[in-house]
């Protein structure tokens, strides 16, 4: 199934309650044969457990990822990682893409993990521990010691 990508997943008002509330919306079915897709899955949850990916084993939950690395014809290829979690029931699903960056796993594959490590952090708060408004650096343990001063 193919679904139309969303960046927001809700709107909360002044008090933290949500106002309003996206869904996944579905854009075609069937595509790919089940099968193969299974396959694709495997192979990239390989990827985070003996692979290019396994740095993203520190988030907090079973990750399936992809490495890339594409030419450019410059001097450094394009960095890119695609990654979703969790595996077994995916919510979020990440792309990261530096331009000129070098190696995906090397560049693209840090940052995706900050990214799903403040994510399941933040989703690991209740309500009454997070303010809607929170950053990574006040959510995460241990972010804020490394947060810039200013």
């Amino acid at each position: 199934m193919l679904y139309r990508p969303y960046l927001l997943d809700a709107v909360l008002d002044e008090e933290g309650k949500v106002a309003d509330q996206k869904h996944p919306h579905m854009i075609r079915a069937g595509m790919i044969d089940e099968r193969y897709l299974e396959e694709a899955r495997k192979g990239m949850r390989q990827a985070v457990t003996a692979g290019t990916a396994r740095s993203l084993q520190e988030v907090p939950v079973a990750v399936a990822a992809k490495t890339g690395t594409a030419e450019t014809g410059g001097k450094f290829p394009h960095a890119w990682f695609v990654a979703f979690a969790p595996y077994d029931n995916p919510e979020i699903a990440v792309t990261v893409m530096v331009e000129h960056g070098g190696e995906g796993s090397s560049i693209a594959a840090p940052i995706t993990k900050e990214i799903l490590k403040w994510y399941f952090g933040y989703h690991d708060k209740t309500a009454a521990d997070v303010n809607p408004t929170s950053t990574p650096a006040e959510v995460l343990p241990g972010a804020a010691s490394n947060a810039p001063q200013d």
